[in-house]
């Protein structure tokens, strides 16, 4: 009925008059069932004009408390809900304007690569095919993505300057716990990745596999692990690790006390390279996975001083893995002796070694 509805606006206004009598409502004001809409019904016979004006502008006036009621209370209730949101919109929205905004300067198609999301913590982009200019406009984006904590670039032809623009643009951030540049075509290390090793208190993968790196960067990426305390995977891979760079390994590991798992393999380390470096595993105690295989550790002397260390020094290694070192009969008895003092070891790889029947055996 009209006079209930009529009520109820009164109280969503927020405010009851009581100058009209709204008994006459009920034979004055009908609203139409289907539309909603008010219709004129039949006033009862002792109603006057003045009255009915005086009616019409009271539902004129609950009318317009009934609408500005709603336009305020939904107002405020976008309003927080916008408010809570707007964070996460606004930086995600920020990143990916930056990055559209550098592909249009270099005149490039915008890969779809994550900006769309608002949660960036954990970004695979392996193998996606970025060149070096998109890697510099993903960069603009990174500097604008302070949530990122895993980020893996490998497999992509990016070369020195855009991995430099990569790092540097992480490095405002500094909250990187996991980093993948594994073949990316860097042939020396970015200042702003020393800088990460150097200072980041979160980072604690660290690959960089298949990158050929120098001897002489290899010397500086290793004298900066030696003071490094956070760093607990490290993945040298393929990298022409020889010579004097077993020096430089047997001292990173003889003070470092944090690496636990270590990737040396396809590398060149044997004979004298060989056995400096483990000269320092002899010093660790801490490693708990290790992979040599593709090097050099084949011949009985350098087999004999690897089994050692490895006993003396890191007791508690669990992953071993000696594949295709050119191991023979010989030096595999001495791996065998060597395991009874290493009572934690639960994986030795051998592939690809002539170990021969009295090896195997």
């Amino acid at each position: 009925p009209s006079m209930a509805l009529y009520a109820e606006v009164n109280t969503i206004g927020g405010e009851v008059d009581d100058d009209v009598d709204n008994t006459f409502l009920t034979f004055i004001r009908t609203e139409d069932v289907d539309t909603g809409a008010w219709v004129s019904g039949a006033p009862a016979p002792n109603v006057s004009q003045d009255t009915l004006e005086q009616v019409d502008a009271k539902e004129h006036k609950v009318q317009r408390r009934k609408m500005a009621f709603k336009q305020e209370f939904f107002s405020k209730f976008r309003n927080n809900e916008q408010s809570e949101e707007a964070p996460a919109t606004e930086a995600a929205a920020t990143a990916r304007t930056s990055f559209i905004k550098e592909c249009e300067n270099a005149k490039i198609a915008p890969k779809p690569l994550m900006f769309g999301r608002q949660d960036l913590v954990n970004i695979n982009l392996s193998n996606f095919g970025i060149s070096a200019t998109t890697a510099s406009a993903l960069a603009a984006g990174l500097k604008l993505t302070p949530s990122v904590e895993v980020l893996d670039i490998s497999n992509n032809a990016l070369g020195d300057e855009a991995v430099h623009a990569v790092t540097d643009a992480l490095a405002h951030t500094m909250h990187v716990t996991s980093l993948n540049l594994s073949h990316t075509g860097v042939r020396r290390l970015p200042p702003p990745l020393v800088r990460m090793i150097k200072e980041s208190k979160c980072l604690k993968e660290l690959s960089l596999a298949g990158l050929n790196l120098d001897p002489q960067n290899v010397a500086s990426l290793l004298d900066i692990l030696s003071r490094n305390r956070v760093l607990a995977k490290l993945d040298l891979s393929n990298n022409r690790i020889m010579g004097k760079s077993g020096a430089h390994l047997s001292e990173m590991l003889s003070v470092n006390a944090a690496l636990t798992d270590l990737d040396l393999s396809w590398n060149c380390l044997r004979t004298n390279s060989a056995g400096t470096f483990c000269e320092g595993l002899s010093f660790n105690g801490h490693l708990r996975r290790l992979s040599l295989a593709w090097n050099g550790f084949g011949d009985i002397v350098t087999t004999k001083k690897l089994m050692e260390a490895l006993a003396q020094g890191s007791p508690r290694l669990t992953s071993l893995d000696l594949s295709y070192n050119r191991i023979h009969d010989r030096a595999a008895i001495i791996i065998a002796e060597a395991l009874p003092d290493m009572p934690d070891l639960r994986e030795l790889i051998m592939d690809g070694n002539p170990l021969g029947k009295l090896g195997g055996r």
